[in-house]
């Protein structure tokens, strides 16, 4: 089997992405994991209008309630995509991109800091979707391998590299016809 090579920039969009797809395989939505200190802050909205509410009138109340429901959505897209900028700040180009290379003797990686080299058995599950691969290693890290980032390689090869290394492999799409 040839090698499969990755040229990826882990930019803000991919650190999102790795994200969505982790919040996929956990059956969550976006902004699951911020759902305990949105609640903190709805509390104390909800006390603050029902104060407010006592002189405003119960039209205030209900139109500031509903307000507070339809914004939910939207704090949490605002709060991860922050929280992926974070992650990015403040690194050149030439410091987000890595090449991942797969073999039958496991993945290797390199980037402007560090080269690493890890073993199939090191990797305890990989979920693959119609962009890419997200895989999981010992340790929990995600390691998220979108397809346009192949510079050698398909995603059937990928596919059938996973399937036959990672014991815990699930295909998260309809296959292709």
């Amino acid at each position: 089997m040839e090698r499969i090579v990755y040229r990826i920039l882990a930019d803000e969009d991919h650190v999102l992405t790795r994200q969505r797809r982790h919040q996929a395989v956990q059956g969550k939505s976006t902004g699951a994991a911020i759902r305990p200190w949105i609640a903190c802050v709805l509390l104390a909205l909800l006390f603050s209008i029902q104060v407010a509410a006592r002189s405003w009138g119960l039209a205030a109340f209900s139109g500031s309630m509903l307000l507070i429901a339809l914004s939910l959505p939207f704090l949490g897209r605002m709060l991860e995509r922050k929280q992926a900028r974070r992650a990015v700040l403040g690194k050149s180009e030439a410091d987000l991109t890595a090449t991942i290379e797969l073999d039958q003797a496991g993945l290797r990686g390199r980037d402007a800091q560090a080269e690493v080299s890890f073993g199939w058995p090191y990797f305890t599950k990989a979920r693959s979707f119609e962009d890419g691969v997200l895989l999981y290693d010992a340790d929990q890290h995600m390691r998220w391998l979108p397809h346009a980032a192949l510079e050698a390689g398909t995603s059937e090869q990928i596919e059938s590299l996973m399937r036959e290394k990672v014991a815990d492999f699930v295909l998260m799409h309809r296959p292709k016809r």
